[in-house]
């Protein structure tokens, strides 16, 4: 008898009890529960109470009186209200506070996450000069890492034994693949007729683009070099007009003139021009050490030489 008594007693400490708990855990919990689900169960708590202070709960049973019942519903209306303004900012701080800690464990960290994080640099594939390399955070927490080459860095380049084919392959000193290739028989012949001058400085390879139709992306040029000059840079212009068959048709422009030459080159052939540059008669070698005249957009590879009288 008396434990019937106490029955209702019991499972209303139950229910506040447990929605104060309920409540609690969701607050603290590491899923993103919505701060009003959190006030709705806090406040059925706090309702529940004020139901047995009104003598809602009875031995005998619960009383469902209108008056017990209405303050009950208006204090949990209120109460809703009142923690989900309470509650969203804090707890919005908090899961911003574990949301960085998470991301500062899997944001990518250049010391650490690269091997070897200093000392090297990167070339383009097509030209092998070097260039910059940008490292970005896939989660945003980290500023992006920028690895610039040295200034002076520059590519040297070998010519390799005569193959089969007759033509030798063009690569990077210590590269393992080649850019390209020049023919032999015309490359003995240039040889013959430059006399004294030896190479000095080469630019490139440097992949010069065609279309049928349309406009070429900004990544796959036609035009190389500037028409000013500028000192350490290829003092020359240098775009193509038109593919025929295996040949490229390209116009030479010397910087700072208007004048141009133009010729024509197929892969693995190559041309010795004299050009008048800043009233001084400068000798370059162009070649074209590889092509794709097949695929769109079409496009050869143009290396330049510059040569100057040798010196015993």
């Amino acid at each position: 008898m008396e434990t019937r008594r106490t029955g209702p007693f019991i499972l209303a400490a139950v229910v506040i009890v447990g929605c104060l708990v309920t409540g609690v855990w969701m607050s603290m919990s590491e899923r993103a529960v919505p701060s009003l689900t959190v006030s709705v169960v806090l406040a059925c708590a706090v309702a529940s109470l004020l139901y047995c202070i009104l003598g809602g709960v009875g031995k005998a049973g619960f009383n469902l009186g209108p008056i017990k019942m209405g303050g009950s519903a208006a204090v949990l209306i209120g109460s809703v209200y009142l923690f989900d303004m309470l509650l969203e900012p804090q707890l919005d701080v908090l899961r911003q506070t574990r949301l960085e800690e998470a991301l500062e464990q899997v944001s990518f960290d250049f010391e650490r996450d690269v091997s070897p994080p200093t000392g090297w640099f990167a070339i383009d594939r097509e030209t092998g000069a070097p260039v910059s390399v940008r490292f970005t955070d896939p989660v945003g927490a980290r500023q992006p890492k920028t690895i610039r080459p040295p200034e002076r860095a520059r590519l040297r380049l070998k010519i390799g034994q005569r193959d089969p084919g007759n033509d030798h392959l063009v690569s990077g000193v210590d590269a393992e693949a080649g850019l390209g290739y020049v023919n032999h028989r015309q490359l003995k012949e240039m040889l013959g007729a430059l006399g004294e001058l030896v190479p000095h400085r080469t630019y490139g390879p440097k992949r010069l683009h065609l279309v049928r139709s349309g406009e070429l992306p900004p990544d796959k040029p036609r035009t190389w070099g500037l028409k000013q000059c500028v000192r350490n840079l290829l003092p020359l212009q240098l775009s193509v007009e038109r593919f025929y068959e295996s040949s490229a048709v390209y116009e030479v422009r010397p910087c700072d003139s208007d004048e141009t030459v133009r010729s024509s080159l197929a892969s693995g052939m190559a041309e010795l021009h004299q050009l008048m540059i800043e009233d001084r008669l400068r000798s370059f070698v162009i070649a074209v050490v590889a092509a794709d005249h097949r695929t769109s957009p079409f496009w050869s590879s143009f290396l330049v030489i510059e040569l100057v009288e040798g010196s015993d």
